[in-house]
């Protein structure tokens, strides 16, 4: 799968509920991005799995993407998604 496609069909899951196919998407990205070399892209996909994390109230799990999303950006210099973080 192309990864904009991923992208999308991730947020239109978070969006309409389909939260359980969104994480699916998600993780399914973020491998995409490790195996692909498109490691910037992981970090939308990391933002999805947090959002639903914090969602479905498993805040230590939101917590620690948004960690692993600050620890990836910093150094990159990729400031949007520290503030998304």
């Amino acid at each position: 799968r192309h990864i904009g496609a991923l992208m999308h069909l991730c947020l239109d899951g978070y969006l309409s509920g389909r939260w359980d196919e969104a994480e699916e998407l998600a993780d399914e990205g973020q491998q995409l991005c490790a195996t692909t070399g498109f490691a910037f892209f992981s970090g939308y996909f990391l933002y999805n799995r947090a959002v639903i994390a914090a969602g479905r109230g498993r805040a230590d799990e939101a917590f620690t993407l948004a960690d692993e999303m600050t620890y990836w950006a910093k150094p990159r210099g990729v400031a949007s998604v520290v503030l998304y973080a």
